[in-house]
């Protein structure tokens, strides 16, 4: 489940349990979108799956967006370590 505040040019996606999907929005919105900076807080995400993936590298090869990761705990660690997202994104 997440949580989507959208702001000029910056989204804040706050992650809360499994996520396996983004509620508020479809991929494609987050993709149209033309926003500088993607925020992303996983503290009380439980665990993500390859669809969180596919959005972050789908959003990354757009190449204008910058992102941040908050508070990611072990279980959205290993998950990122294995796509080797630590090579783009710190966190």
């Amino acid at each position: 489940m997440s949580y989507v505040e959208i702001y000029d040019d910056l989204i804040k996606v706050k992650l809360f349990g499994v996520v396996n999907r983004f509620d508020d929005y479809t991929l494609e919105f987050l993709s149209d979108m033309k926003v500088s900076k993607i925020e992303f807080d996983f503290k009380n995400a439980e665990t993500i799956d390859s669809y969180f993936v596919g959005l972050f590298f789908m959003l990354y090869t757009k190449g204008t967006i910058s992102f941040d990761f908050y508070r990611v705990n072990n279980y959205c660690r290993d998950v990122l370590d294995m796509a080797c997202v630590y090579q783009l994104v710190n966190y």
